[in-house]
């Protein structure tokens, strides 16, 4: 009998276990075509990008059925072949050097809802030569574009 008790102890402290663990944490980063994104309160962030990325790209305004709210620092890091990016009215924010390295990139067309492009977001974009940027933005982060601007002026 005692054996019994034993495993039922076992069993009932692994259910307790997997129980206590917080639904997003299993799982939660997710891959959609290029991009890897996690899901948080409901909410899709960008987290990284295939760097075999080419040509021109609109980001989706929902990934797994969730919103897309964020592009986190470095998500679109080093892809060299990306020309040109339409960031989506769901996006609020834009991370700190989210498109570093970005050497091809020629546009960018930010959507309605972005309020903050965090420092260095365009750092080394060499070949920018537009970017809409939309009244809701309230913040600028700094050196957000100081490299493209100075390539762009001597240019």
């Amino acid at each position: 009998m005692s054996k019994v008790k034993r495993v039922l102890s076992v069993i009932l402290s692994i259910i307790f276990i997997l129980s206590s663990i917080p639904v997003f944490a299993i799982g939660a980063k997710s891959e959609d075509g290029y991009l890897t994104y996690t899901v948080s309160n409901g909410e899709a962030i960008i987290t990284g990008c295939d760097t075999s990325i080419s040509g021109a790209y609109t980001i989706p305004d929902t990934l797994g059925g969730y919103p897309v709210i964020s592009i986190v620092s470095s998500a679109f890091y080093n892809c060299t072949s990306l020309t040109s990016i339409v960031i989506p009215d769901s996006v609020t924010s834009i991370g700190g050097s989210a498109f570093f390295c970005c050497t091809s990139l020629e546009s960018v067309t930010l959507g309605n809802s972005v309020t903050t492009i965090g420092d260095w977001a365009f750092h080394e974009c060499t070949a920018l030569k537009s970017v809409i940027i939309p009244d809701s933005v309230t913040s600028i982060g700094d050196l957000a574009f100081y490299i493209t601007i100075v390539y762009n002026l001597q240019a």
